[in-house]
């Protein structure tokens, strides 16, 4: 448990400061940004049907 808390504890920072350099030079219409957010969409809600679907069948 208290690796756990260790890791979060550096990583939080980290993830801090990298959103702050990648919003700086961050293009909300670009090609680029639009392919990326599609990608981790599309890969969000596969998860989330895997979820639901394993909950229904494998619960019952």
């Amino acid at each position: 448990m208290a690796w756990m808390a260790l890791f979060f504890s550096l990583t939080t920072p980290f993830g801090i400061a990298t959103n702050m350099r990648i919003s700086n030079v961050y293009k909300e219409n670009s090609q680029t940004a639009l392919i990326v957010e599609g990608v981790f969409s599309s890969a969000s809600s596969r998860i989330l049907i895997y979820m639901v679907l394993m909950d229904l069948f494998v619960g019952s």
